[in-house]
């Protein structure tokens, strides 16, 4: 049976429901607290097309934390982004792109990709060798894919993934969209990859994909720092008022 429909039984089988505990919404972003699994899940969603808005990454100086990252006035929502290379140099790893710039260049796992319109492309970067910078503003990866047109899907190996404990149970952090509407969801409760996927469709995603997680995970809405990062991460993702954002 193919990975995705065993994914997708799994959730018929175990009854899976979802629980709304808390949710508020500012200039046009959602901010909910849902129960999945029996555990606490954040989620924060907004329309890319929203003209008031721009999602793009972010870079954070090793002088910063993501803590004081939020805390420009700018930013009115944000997760962690990609993974880095360790906790002396914070290398970003994949390929990286902000405001048309290329700032680091691996392929692999998959990407997402900002255009000016507001629209959110995911896709496969592994292997791809293509210049994202000339075709998106902004370009951040990180992987695996977790749900594709609808269908769950894990697998690391395909996407260049090599290590075994990036499967097991963590914290964990992804993006992904329904439509139009763009979504940042994060918890400090461990899913493997499996799990968060189904998690994530039953939220009703149809494109997602795994960002950093562990002790990196955090998610931020307008003066509201959720969940912090217990270490330094060197790439945030966030939704940005667009009148006082350039690029």
């Amino acid at each position: 049976m193919p990975k995705f429909l065993k994914l997708t039984y799994l959730i018929a089988l175990m009854g899976l429901s979802t629980t709304q505990a808390f949710a508020q919404t500012f200039s046009g972003i959602q901010s909910e607290v849902l129960s999945l699994f029996g555990k606490t899940v954040n989620v924060i969603s907004v329309d890319s097309r929203n003209p008031s808005i721009q999602i793009r990454p972010f870079l954070i100086p090793r002088d910063k934390t993501f803590r004081g990252a939020t805390r420009d006035p700018k930013l009115l929502a944000a997760v962690n982004g990609c993974y880095f290379s360790d906790y002396v140099t914070f290398t970003p790893i994949g390929y990286l792109v902000i405001d048309g710039k290329r700032v680091s260049k691996r392929y692999l796992g998959s990407g997402i990709g900002f255009l000016p319109d507001g629209s959110v492309d995911f896709r496969s970067v592994f292997n791809e060798k293509t210049n994202f910078e000339s075709i998106y503003n902004h370009f951040l990866t990180a992987g695996p894919r977790l749900i594709e047109n609808g269908q769950l899907l894990v697998e690391l190996r395909k996407e260049g993934f090599s290590d075994p404990h990036l499967d097991k149970p963590n914290r964990r952090t992804a993006v992904g969209k329904s439509g139009s509407i763009f979504y940042m969801v994060a918890t400090m409760e461990r899913f493997s990859l499996s799990e968060w996927a189904m998690a994530l469709r039953q939220i009703g995603l149809d494109e997602a994909i795994n960002l950093d997680g562990g002790s990196s995970t955090g998610i931020f809405c307008r003066d509201s720092l959720m969940l912090d990062p217990r270490s330094h991460i060197p790439v945030g993702l966030g939704i940005f008022s667009a009148e006082d954002t350039a690029g």
